[in-house]
């Protein structure tokens, strides 16, 4: 970037230095016509200068929202409740229903947060679940945007039906079960990605 800035400077410098050189005819004419066409010239430069410009000053502001969307902090959601009975977790079905993106959080002895989230499947009574983490982008977690769930580092968007399956930027998978109206999560399970967030 700093290489990219700095060309751009010099050639704005050169621009601007360009331009005023040719606001006025300083070489030497015979007659009206020849100063016509010294003037006309001078004109083309200033309008290639000025257009240089603009275009240096367009390049600046798309590298400037590239940078900005590139350098943006998407702050995950807060983890939502849930209860523990002896080695399970028990999240109620209807808390997570809504088609939505949820995120739980655990934290172990040794004081790690293991995250994971839930997402009811479209068009199904199923449950995509995962640690809030993947193989590839690690624990930098998901965020929904606009009903879709999203990696926050490298801003791929899941195919919801495929959460809970093994590969590629999907959250790394674990299982539940559904007893009496709850998403049953086994403890261990849960400890074992204490891994992926230390």
């Amino acid at each position: 970037m700093l290489f990219i800035w700095t060309v751009a400077a010099l050639c704005l410098i050169l621009a601007i230095v360009f331009f005023f050189e040719n606001t006025k005819v300083t070489e030497p004419y015979d007659n009206p016509a020849q100063h016509r066409k010294l003037r006309a010239r001078n004109r083309r430069h200033r309008r290639l200068a000025a257009a240089l410009t603009v275009f240096l000053a367009a390049i600046a502001v798309i590298l400037s929202a590239v940078k900005n969307y590139d350098t943006r902090v998407i702050e995950l959601s807060p983890p939502e409740t849930y209860t523990v009975e002896g080695e399970e977790i028990l999240i109620a079905m209807d808390t997570v229903s809504d088609g939505h993106l949820h995120r739980f959080e655990y934290q172990t002895e040794n004081g790690v947060n293991v995250r994971w989230i839930v997402v009811k499947k479209p068009g199904s009574a199923s449950f995509g679940t995962g640690l809030d983490a993947c193989e590839v982008c690690g624990n930098a977690g998901y965020f929904e945007r606009n009903g879709q769930v999203v990696c926050r580092r490298c801003d791929v968007v899941m195919n919801i039906n495929t959460i809970g399956f093994k590969g590629g930027c999907n959250p790394i998978p674990i299982s539940y079960e559904v007893r009496d109206g709850n998403l049953v999560f086994r403890l261990a399970e849960i400890l074992a990605g204490e891994r992926e967030f230390r």
